[in-house]
C-alpha cells in the first residue's frame, strides 16, 4: 500500500533527486537538546539531507493539496501532515515538529525541523515551504 502511495505521489509531483546519510539517535538527540530540553525521538537512526536539498525534499510536502481553514487546518496541522507526509515517502528522514513561541508576543506556533547531514538543525515555515533564516523564536517542545 505504502509503495502504491509513493508511486501516486511520485506521478503527481515528481521523484526528487538527493541523497541521504544516517544520523544515529545520539547524534539527533544531542543536536536537539541545543535547542529545547523537551524533545522526543522515536527512532534509533535517521535519514539525514543536506540543507541545499531541504526546498526538493518540501516540494513533496501535501500543501498544494490543502488550504488553511482557521482552527481546522492551521499551523500545527500542516506541520504535522509535512511531517508524516515525508516519513511516508521517504522512511525515517529527519524532519520533525517543534512548537515554537515567539519572542515579546507569546504566540504559539508550529514549524517543521530537518537535521541535516552535519547534524544542523533548519527550521521550515510548512505553510509556505520556506526554510527559515532568521530564528526569532523560542523552542518549546519536539518531536522526531
Amino acid at each position: 500500500m505504502i509503495g502504491f502511495l509513493k508511486g501516486v505521489w511520485d506521478a503527481l509531483f515528481g521523484y526528487p533527486s538527493f541523497k541521504t546519510v544516517p544520523l544515529s539517535h545520539a547524534c539527533v538527540k544531542k543536536k536537539l537538546g541545543d535547542w529545547c530540553d523537551n524533545v522526543i525521538l522515536t527512532d534509533s537512526e535517521y535519514k539525514a539531507v543536506r540543507w541545499e536539498d531541504i526546498p526538493t525534499l518540501f516540494s513533496k510536502n501535501s500543501l498544494r493539496l490543502l488550504k488553511y481553514r482557521k482552527d481546522e487546518y492551521d499551523c500545527d496541522d500542516y506541520a504535522r501532515t509535512a511531517s508524516a507526509t515525508l516519513h511516508i515517502l521517504y522512511g525515517n528522514v529527519a524532519v520533525g515538529e517543534a512548537m515554537v513561541v515567539y519572542d515579546g508576543v507569546g504566540t504559539c506556533h508550529m514549524l517543521n525541523f530537518v537535521v541535516t547531514w552535519d547534524a544542523n538543525v533548519v527550521f521550515v515555515e510548512p505553510q509556505l515551504n520556506r526554510i527559515i533564516d532568521d530564528v526569532d523564536f523560542a523552542v518549546v517542545f519536539m518531536i522526531l
